[in-house]
């Protein structure tokens, strides 16, 4: 790990060629830019699993196209790249562009692929769906990028576990998520969801969500009305979301009464004890 040193760049280009290529390679918040995006291919080509560059910024777009152009270049495909985390730097949708393609080429077998904070659109989404061509990745993150109801729909396609919190959706889009073999759905802070609680609880069919386990519609402006809606809906009807194990209420300005907190049980009495509702704020 060598992450917080800023000034790794320099040595990086030797660095990559004098040492071994560990597992897990992080580097982030290291002031990394396209610059240094060879010498991490090169790194990355001699063995890397897991690559973390998480909070660097300037690498960008361009830096991520450079890291994937090296990548492509190599004779021994597929690589060992499993993982790869690129939080808060700054990809936009020509970078998501560049990554799908080392995908679709099968350069890489991604199976998990953070973004968050990256700056991407629904034309990026659009980018990652093509060049997964039907591969699920097993974890995929797109939190914080304003892809909106057009983009959580692509991106449906592209994972079994799928982070789409802070993204600018709708209750609209949930219908369309319900039709997809998701384990896990992250929806934290996406306030559009309380006022069409009641619309969306109630349009959710018993022959979809069959694989859900984690749900989390934390921050989501749910208030007591939907709490209500959502417990209410899913005690009536066991079939619904038969699978869920954990459904993250937190964050949604719910009132701590008896009434609540009975509600909360009654729904874990009526799952069997296999559902754990988490609802107030710490």
């Amino acid at each position: 790990r060598l992450s917080g040193n800023r000034g790794i760049g320099a040595a990086l280009d030797e660095l990559s060629r004098i040492a071994p290529a560990p597992l897990l390679l992080t580097l982030c918040d290291c002031a990394l830019s396209s610059t240094h995006a060879e010498a991490l291919g090169y790194w990355v080509a001699k063995g890397v699993q897991d690559l973390d560059l998480r909070d660097n910024s300037s690498l960008g777009g361009d830096g991520i196209e450079a890291f994937t152009r090296y990548l492509v270049q190599q004779d021994d495909n597929p690589l060992s790249l499993t993982r790869l985390g690129l939080n808060g730097c700054a990809i936009g949708d020509d970078g998501l562009e560049a990554i799908s393609l080392i995908c679709r080429k099968r350069i890489v077998d991604l199976e998990e692929l953070l973004i968050e904070r990256c700056e991407i659109t629904a034309e990026g989404c659009h980018h990652l769906a093509d060049g997964l061509g039907g591969h699920k990745l097993r974890k995929l993150s797109a939190r914080a990028n304003v892809v909106g109801d057009e983009g959580c729909m692509v991106l449906a396609e592209c994972a079994r576990c799928l982070d789409l919190s802070a993204t600018s959706l709708s209750g609209q889009v949930l219908a369309c998520l319900g039709k997809h073999p998701l384990e896990s759905l992250e929806l934290f802070s996406n306030p559009a969801l309380g006022p069409s609680v009641t619309c969306w609880c109630s349009e959710m069919q018993v022959t979809e969500w069959q694989k859900l386990e984690y749900l989390d519609l934390s921050g989501c402006a749910l208030r007591d009305e939907g709490f209500r809606c959502i417990c209410t809906r899913l005690m009536e009807m066991p079939e619904l979301l038969p699978a869920l194990s954990s459904l993250c209420l937190g964050g949604n300005d719910i009132n701590d009464t008896e009434a609540c907190s009975q509600l909360a049980d009654h729904l874990g009495a009526a799952r069997e004890g296999r559902l754990r509702v988490i609802w107030r704020d710490a």
